[in-house]
């Protein structure tokens, strides 16, 4: 019985230090963003069951861009911020402008 109590409270700790980590990454991918695409604001969480940082980012910087075009702006400075590990930790940011949320939103 404690030993099982003992690796359960591992367990616990454990995933309270990765969701404290994650959360550290999803905080500075959110700032980073934000600070290199002025008028950004972005819908980001962390998506289960990996715990990775998932979501959007709006932007109307990318009027004029097509999808992948975006996504490598949004690499771009992902890469130049975020290291190796903390990159590894980053799933799929969508990228929209703020007219494309409001036409999704409306239905």
């Amino acid at each position: 019985m404690g030993q099982e109590f003992t690796a359960e409270v591992y367990r616990a700790a454990a995933e309270e230090h990765l969701n404290q980590a994650m959360e550290k990454v999803l905080n500075k991918v959110d700032r980073v963003l934000r600070e290199n695409l002025p008028g950004a604001t972005t819908e980001l969480e962390l998506l289960a069951p990996l715990k990775k940082v998932s979501g959007f980012v709006y932007w109307d910087g990318f009027a004029h861009d097509e999808q992948l075009v975006r996504q490598r702006k949004v690499w771009r400075i992902l890469r130049k911020a975020l290291t190796k590990k903390e990159q590894i930790n980053v799933s799929a940011i969508l990228t929209l402008i703020h007219e494309e949320s409001n036409l999704m939103r409306a239905g």
